[in-house]
């Protein structure tokens, strides 16, 4: 199954986020990780989701596809989190924290089904890659129409994805360090 590829590069962070933002809203942190039960995609906030990264500051690799439906898992990726997302708009913005737009699409009304999934995140964590070093860490955000159900951590291999969801209370637990598959 292939999907429309949306972007597929180099995207700029700062403080290990991407944003995603539709309509009016603001993706912020706080509100966007509230009651959330992973630490990779804050998405509490309808129309707006916030993606974690290991890399701190500087370029991550960024693939952004969207599907007719739920894509098959890749086993390429580490960490998986799906998490629900309705647009508030008709025009998907995905930028850095303090960046200018990735990209820019259009995402008719309704309920999507949002999953981000990474690779790299260990050897990437909290460092910089400037624009000619080569990328370390990898991610691909993937859209498809779905009905709303809760957030899940699908897949957890790395370190820094573990200490991310264990930083939410509602995610804490024994079982946490083990590798998860839906």
């Amino acid at each position: 199954m292939t999907g429309r590829v949306m972007f597929d590069g180099r995207a700029q962070v700062h403080y290990r986020q991407l944003l995603v933002e539709t309509g009016d809203g603001s993706a912020v942190y706080d509100a966007a990780f509230a009651g959330q039960t992973n630490g990779l995609v804050g998405a509490a906030v309808p129309g707006c989701a916030v993606l974690i990264t290991g890399t701190h500051t500087g370029d991550v690799g960024l693939r952004v596809v969207l599907h007719d439906a739920a894509p098959p898992f890749d086993p390429q990726w580490g960490d998986v989190v799906e998490a629900p997302f309705t647009p508030a708009g008709p025009e998907v913005v995905v930028h850095g924290l303090m960046s200018d737009a990735v990209c820019t699409f259009a995402l008719p009304a309704g309920s999507y089904r949002l999953r981000w999934s990474g690779a790299g995140m260990d050897e990437a964590y909290d460092g910089t890659v400037f624009a000619d070093d080569p990328l370390v860490d990898t991610f691909e955000l993937a859209l498809w129409p779905a009905a709303s159900r809760p957030a899940e951590v699908v897949r957890q291999e790395s370190r820094r994805g573990r200490e991310a969801h264990r930083a939410h209370p509602l995610v804490s637990g024994p079982d946490r360090g083990a590798r998860l598959e839906g």
